[in-house]
């Protein structure tokens, strides 16, 4: 039966479904997560207009840290930290280790429902995928397809973070850094560029849409 698609931002960021955001290195994409952050934990404006609901997030980040970056940038954007929960590692019998969407979505789904959260960051994706070979599709899908219908039966928004990889020549959606089959995966991506006429702006622009 056709149903509706449900979004936590609306026309941009659907619940239960896996969406990106992608750009070069320093331009601001994790800036973007923690300012999606800090809306939905205060219940602020979205960047568009209409008021965002009030939810719990999740967030995964192999590269910036909790308590110099993560926190200060939240606060710094009226957020509230209590209702952030960083997942750092999994433990078990030898200790704590790194985090692996090919192994720990058990652990992910857990934390999910145990605090409520309407929305998971993961930054950078490539990060998280253990020994999955980010250049082959059929691996790649691998790890993704789960994720995906972690997303859909939790209800929750998965948003991954990306780089681009050095092919200037290629269309901006074959640029995300590794297979195609991570734009593909996704319904939504969203790209993070610079502005040539002005180093000091940067554009969110839709790179693929294709529920909205």
């Amino acid at each position: 039966a056709p149903t509706s698609v449900k979004w936590l931002w609306p026309g941009r960021i659907p619940y239960g479904k896996l969406s990106l955001i992608v750009g070069d290195p320093g331009l601001g994409k994790s800036f973007v997560t923690l300012d999606l952050t800090a809306r939905l934990t205060r219940g602020l404006g979205w960047p568009d207009g209409g008021i965002s609901p009030c939810h719990n997030v999740i967030i995964l980040s192999a590269e910036d840290d909790p308590a110099d970056t993560i926190r200060p940038r939240i606060e710094s954007q009226q957020g509230d930290p209590e209702r952030v929960w960083i997942l750092q590692g999994v433990k078990n019998i030898q200790g704590e280790r790194h985090v692996n969407l090919g192994t720990d979505l058990n652990v992910i789904e857990s934390l999910i429902h145990s605090v409520n959260a309407s929305l998971i960051i993961i930054d950078p994706l490539s990060a998280y995928l253990g020994s999955v070979d980010s250049h082959k599709d059929a691996e790649v899908r691998s790890v993704l397809a789960p994720l995906s219908k972690l997303a859909e039966s939790s209800g929750c928004a998965i948003l991954g973070v990306m780089h681009l990889n050095k092919s200037a020549q290629y269309s901006a959606i074959y640029r995300a850094s590794g297979s195609i089959a991570f734009v593909g995966s996704a319904r939504v991506a969203f790209i993070v560029v610079g502005d040539p006429n002005n180093p000091n702006d940067r554009f969110l622009a839709p790179l693929k849409i294709n529920i909205a």
